[in-house]
């Protein structure tokens, strides 16, 4: 990654100690609908193993007070593959990038990203009492209205709140992640609430590139 100016080569520094991974996400809520499967012939996402990626962490943002132009100079990353997925209602055109399924006569559109997809931000957004850096929102297609990351739980090796993929103040399974104007789940293999499904679903965080 380019660092434009001294205050950006300050935040990769600071990050540099924290790996890629580490503590899970949010817990998914119970629902009262039946709980959602996925195929077992889905593959499981491939562990994120690049140690000059490093999460993006709301302490150092806020240190640094970067603004929306210093942000969108830093080269952003997915922390791990992930495939979403929503149903297309009868007479709906999908989006033309976007792949098109078709399981037991219902159409399905994907968009999937792999481990490290590099992203650009689009904008960052104030808390309501107005806080910086309420969610970033990051796209990793050309022309797309990127997705939505948030600062989660304090991290208990770091203690700092790494921003993971959000929609508002929830990215519960029930009401699948926002992304151009639908909202899709993210496919996972494994039964509802597995070890394999869990860790599919969790921990995606936003990365950047850092220099040792």
């Amino acid at each position: 990654m380019v660092f434009m100016n001294s205050r950006l080569t300050l935040l990769a520094f600071s990050t540099v100690a924290m790996s890629c991974g580490g503590k899970a996400g949010p817990r998914p809520r119970q629902t009262d609908g039946p709980l959602p499967t996925r195929a077992p012939s889905v593959p499981a996402p491939a562990p994120c193993e690049d140690a000059s990626k490093v999460p993006v962490d709301l302490e150092t943002l806020v240190g640094l007070r970067l603004s929306d132009d210093d942000l969108k100079k830093i080269q952003f990353f997915a922390s791990k593959h992930m495939l979403l997925e929503r149903q297309i209602a009868s007479g709906e055109v999908a989006v033309q990038e976007h792949k098109v399924i078709v399981k037991n006569g219902v159409r399905f559109e994907q968009v999937e990203l792999d481990c490290l997809t590099p992203g650009r931000l689009i904008r960052a957004e104030s808390e309501r009492d107005g806080r910086p850096y309420g969610i970033l929102i990051v796209s990793y297609e050309k022309g797309s209205s990127g997705l939505i990351y948030g600062p989660g739980g304090e991290d208990s090796r770091s203690h700092r709140h790494r921003f993971e993929l959000a929609d508002g103040a929830s990215i519960s399974e029930q009401d699948g992640v926002k992304y151009e104007g639908h909202r899709y789940h993210k496919v996972c293999p494994g039964a509802y609430e597995s070890p394999e499904w869990y860790q599919c679903w969790s921990g995606h965080e936003l990365l950047m590139e850092a220099r040792r």
